[in-house]
């Protein structure tokens, strides 16, 4: 009787398996202690959810295992407008990421960024991984900033002085009064230079580039002048530009703008009143003087009252 024994080296095999297996437990501590909400999805049913997404969404991570994927949308509307763009990105590109609101278990609804990634490229079939990031905090951050912007420009709205936002593509933002100024919307001005407004002189103000760079922040350069509106207007204006800078926007001018035509209109008249009480004053036969009202000194005289001996 004999026995052959066949031998084979199955070291490399072991140390395939260790390592299969140690990748596997890795990717298993991964899945059970991050941070980040993370669901196995195949046929739009959730196959498994980690704690961190049982935690977001306010069910047991063993209650996940089984929704659909859209329990986890805003409503049924939400989910049905935007799963078919995904499911595209995904047969396209196997990924999607964008940000949406989940519905937790209570109705609450939380700002999350949802990832999508085939598990494998080009076969949807074999499902995807979904990962959920809470972002609500910032989410309702920014909210409240952009509702604190929009409350600012109401009330800026409101105000008979004209405010003009200018970047360095040009005007950015008017209030009302400063569009009533101009003759427009601010679809009409949007990118545009603010000289587009400005009357011919080469030292015009609002030709005056060297602001946006220059002018240190928060201070005001103070200037009159006139201003030509689109309607073909021509008015003078008092103002000042103060320079601001934003880590979104960059460095921005703001213009603050007073008509001061009927002023400029009544200094006018004022001025032609004066120099026609003067001929009268000069015409006049008989002595006439013009006195200061608290010392009586002479402000102006007739030439009948000089030749009077004093």
């Amino acid at each position: 009787m004999e026995l052959i024994a066949v031998l084979s080296d199955i070291t490399r095999l072991k140390l395939q398996q260790s390592e299969l297996e140690l990748a596997a437990r890795d990717r298993e501590l991964m899945f059970s202690l991050s941070e980040v909400g993370i669901a196995s999805v195949r046929d739009g049913r959730i196959q498994r959810a980690n704690d961190a997404l049982a935690q977001l969404a306010g069910w047991p991570a063993s209650d996940l295992a089984g929704l659909t994927l859209s329990m986890l949308y805003a409503d049924p509307a939400d989910y049905a407008r935007r799963w078919p763009h995904q499911e595209r990105e995904l047969r396209l590109h196997g990924r999607w990421s964008g940000e949406l609101q989940l519905r937790r278990r209570d109705g609450a609804l939380l700002w999350v960024q949802l990832g999508l990634r085939l598990v494998q490229q080009g076969d949807p079939a074999a499902g995807f991984i979904a990962s959920f990031v809470n972002v609500d905090a910032r989410h309702r951050a920014e909210l409240a900033v952009a509702l604190q912007a929009e409350r600012t420009r109401a009330i800026l709205d409101s105000v008979l002085v004209g405010i003009v936002t200018v970047g360095g593509n040009g005007i950015e933002w008017m209030n009302r009064s400063a569009r009533r100024m101009f003759g427009g919307d601010l679809a009409d001005f949007l990118n545009q230079p603010i000289s587009t407004v400005a009357t011919p002189e080469p030292t015009h103000p609002f030709r005056r580039t060297h602001y946006l760079e220059e002018l240190a922040e928060g201070r005001a350069e103070t200037f009159e002048c006139r201003v030509k509106a689109r309607d073909g207007r021509e008015f003078w204006v008092v103002g000042n530009a103060v320079a601001t800078s934003r880590e979104s926007t960059g460095r921005q001018l703001t213009y603050a703008l007073l008509d001061i035509e009927r002023r400029r209109r009544a200094e006018a008249r004022m001025s032609e009143a004066q120099a026609s009480l003067q001929r009268i004053i000069e015409a006049a036969p008989m002595a006439i003087t013009l006195r200061e009202a608290r010392t009586l000194k002479v402000l102006q005289a007739t030439r009948w009252r000089r030749a009077m001996p004093a």
